[in-house]
């Protein structure tokens, strides 16, 4: 027994803790600092953390350790995630997330750029005119105005993002994260790799889907810099052509984008070939859009959904965290790319895919092709039938005379505005053939028409003998036209009055001859003048 208490007390000796002073513990949400007043160059007043300002780190014991696990559904690539709280004693950066409670409403009316560097960037190693700027920065930033920065400023509110989730709520946090991230990444191109880590992250700590349509124009970027795709993956069919560019380049041993046609069969002509490139370029994705379809949508059928890998990661590497965000990132997943079977799979379908294109496009050669599934093949084969019977309508247009195609209908829609301009192309055609066949007079006014056409049958006889004058009279007022060649009699007449007049005046219904009515009242004037 004495010899335990000797133990104890040589152990005793190196026990640190004993050795300082006690201090009061503090919550990682706790504020109570000692505040100085400062004012911020050309803005308004800010309290600052009077330690923050002279101590890069500030130590405070962590009493709670906490762990949550949830899964998800859906076509995710991620089973389940468990996020689990350190147990570290001290806290390190305490004294940032006070700070940024602090300085979290300062601004600073509008001033000059200037540069700021630092590895792990804080409030404690601004200067004022650097501080001032950056409040400036943040202020324009917080409503949608990305002025220019650099490197440290950007980290730092990401760092403000992430510590802050209580003056910062999670949606609003994301959004900035994401607006951060896609306005300053052509001219700080680094943060791909650090903003695809913090932004998945963030979605996974606090249960947010990814705004998938704010990333699609670089997904394919964000894709290849991530160190764990299948997060990025999981959102490939809302992505567009880049998010179906991206599965493609992840799950094929084969990129058709290099391929030797790529650029249509070179021993084509330059319109031709022209067709050909873009015809590359859609139809490839258009068939494997839908073979992801019946792939990636039936993991049930492949082996991939059958073995789960465990990804364990520090929650925002390279960042300054509070252990009040601070923890371990325990994510199940599906490891597509491991899965050989899909991927034999989807590396056959492209191959295949490019093949069928080829085909139409007249071009001989051909890929191998190993491992094509049968359900991948028919939906390839469906995809590129439809193509081909169109594409083969096309060819024969293009072997038809020219005159031939005029009477295919126009492939534009119409309009009102095409309406009226083909009416209006009718009537004015219709007035010039008018114009040459018709006398001047029928060109006229209707009530100029009607008098031209009175004088003339006031003054022509029309070279009628009286055996027609007869029989136009018998026609009008019910004679007896019995005993004569009607027919002959009546073709006579209306040769007449089509030389002179422009019209024929008898009609033959097959049964009987009557004056056409039109013209009635101008045959009874004519022949009171004419019998």
């Amino acid at each position: 027994m004495v010899y335990e208490n000797d133990k104890q007390k040589r152990d005793d000796f190196w026990d640190l803790d004993k050795l300082l002073p006690k201090k009061p513990k503090a919550s990682p949400f706790a504020t109570r600092t000692v505040m100085a007043e400062h004012s911020v160059s050309g803005g308004e007043n800010c309290t600052l953390d009077a330690n923050g300002e002279n101590r890069l780190t500030v130590a405070s014991e962590i009493h709670s350790v906490s762990e949550e696990e949830y899964f998800l559904g859906g076509h995710s690539l991620i089973r389940r995630v468990k996020i689990k709280r350190r147990q570290d004693k001290y806290d390190f950066y305490d004294n940032f997330r006070k700070a940024a409670i602090v300085n979290f409403d300062c601004r600073s009316d509008k001033c000059e750029f200037v540069q700021y560097y630092s590895y792990m960037p804080q409030y404690s190693q601004l200067t004022p005119s650097q501080k001032s700027y950056y409040f400036y920065w943040r202020s324009e930033v917080r409503r949608g105005k990305y002025i220019r920065t650099d490197y440290s400023y950007l980290y730092l509110f990401v760092y403000e993002i992430i510590n802050l989730p209580d003056l910062v709520p999670p949606d609003r946090g994301l959004a900035l994260l994401i607006n951060l991230w896609r306005e300053y990444r052509n001219t700080l191109p680094r943060i791909d790799l650090y903003f695809s880590i913090w932004v998945r992250d963030y979605c996974l700590i606090h249960r947010l889907a990814l705004p998938i349509e704010e990333l699609t124009d670089f997904i394919f970027d964000i894709i290849s810099a991530s160190s764990f795709k299948e997060f990025y993956l999981s959102y490939y069919s809302s992505a567009g052509e880049l998010g179906l560019i991206s599965m493609l380049a992840y799950l094929s041993d084969y990129d058709y984008r290099r391929g030797k046609f790529v650029d249509g069969n070179p021993a084509a002509d330059a319109e031709r070939r022209e067709r050909q490139r873009v015809m590359y370029r859609t139809h490839i994705k258009g068939a494997m859009s839908e073979v992801l379809k019946t792939g990636v949508g039936i993991f049930d059928t492949h082996s991939v959904m059958g073995n789960t890998a465990i990804l364990r990661c520090d929650a925002f590497p390279n960042s300054l965290c509070t252990h009040s965000v601070k923890c371990m990132l325990e994510i199940e997943y599906y490891p597509i790319a491991e899965a050989k079977e899909l991927r034999v799979g989807i590396t056959a379908a492209v191959r295949y895919a490019e093949n069928r294109l080829r085909a139409i496009m007249g071009v001989k050669s051909r890929l191998s092709v190993v491992g094509l599934p049968d359900d991948y093949k028919r939906v390839l084969d469906g995809y590129f039938d439809a193509l081909e019977r169109s594409e083969r309508v096309v060819r024969e247009r293009e072997l038809e005379p020219e005159y031939e195609r005029q009477y295919y209908a126009p492939s534009e829609a119409l309009s009102s505005e095409s309406a009226d301009e083909i009416e209006a192309l009718s009537w004015d055609t219709t007035a010039r053939l008018v114009e040459t066949e018709e006398p001047e007079e029928v060109n006229k006014t209707s009530e100029e028409a009607l008098e031209a056409r009175a004088e003339i049958f006031a003054e022509d006889s029309f070279g009628l003998d009286s055996e027609c004058v007869e029989f136009i009279s018998s026609l009008l007022f019910g004679g007896d036209p019995s005993g004569i060649d009607a027919g002959a009699i009546a073709e006579r007449v209306n040769e007449a009055f089509a030389d002179g007049f422009g019209d024929i005046i008898i009609d033959f219904d097959g049964e009987n001859y009557t004056i056409i009515e039109d013209y009635r009242e101008d045959v009874e004037n004519w022949l009171k003048t004419h019998r």
